[in-house]
């Protein structure tokens, strides 16, 4: 069995470049304790989300990397059917909670992709930042989420600007209207 290294595969789905890479791997060299992904997730890298997704092959269709079993328990319908379940009441509560949160958690995803459905696209922002870059020949991270939350914020930024100068505006036409008052005296 191969043995997977985790930067090399977060780098081959284009979640961190070899530039970040090294520079994890040279803190690990200088005597940083972490794990790489740790250090990754730190330094702004990625997210832990980005690792566990690729290491359970969730990302881009892919089948997760194998992992070998060192205990394997059988499991058979005899086996299954002949055991006897209970559950807790806390255990039921809580499962009662999870389903709740999966729902409302589906609902929010459903109203983020209508969201998403009104930004531009990747390759609109591309083309704007990089216009003499085709967007083939990009090393563009895979997580649209995150520049969605940028834009986001820079629209609200925006959005109280505009407020902010249409407050000053208004201000400046009672100031001028006051100084054309006052020579008028």
């Amino acid at each position: 069995m191969e043995q997977v290294k985790i930067g090399q595969l977060l780098c081959d789905n284009d979640i961190i470049t070899k530039r970040q890479l090294n520079q994890a791997l040279q803190l690990q060299i200088k005597g940083d304790k972490r794990t790489l992904g740790e250090i990754l997730v730190d330094k702004g890298f990625c997210e832990y989300d980005d690792i566990s997704e690729l290491m359970m092959g969730t990302s881009h269709g892919e089948s997760p990397p194998e992992v070998e079993v060192e205990n394997e328990v059988e499991i058979s319908e005899n086996k299954v059917m002949g055991t006897k379940f209970s559950m807790s009441i806390g255990t039921i509560v809580g499962l009662i909670s999870l389903i709740s949160t999966g729902v409302g958690g589906y609902y929010m995803l459903l109203q983020e992709i209508e969201e998403a459905k009104e930004l531009p696209t990747l390759e609109t922002l591309y083309e704007s930042e990089y216009p003499t870059v085709g967007i083939e020949e990009k090393n563009w991270p895979i997580s649209f989420l995150r520049y969605e939350g940028e834009i986001s914020r820079l629209m609200d930024d925006v959005d109280e600007l505009f407020n902010r100068m249409e407050k000053l505006e208004e201000e400046n036409v009672e100031l001028r209207i006051q100084i054309a008052k006052k020579r008028n005296k």
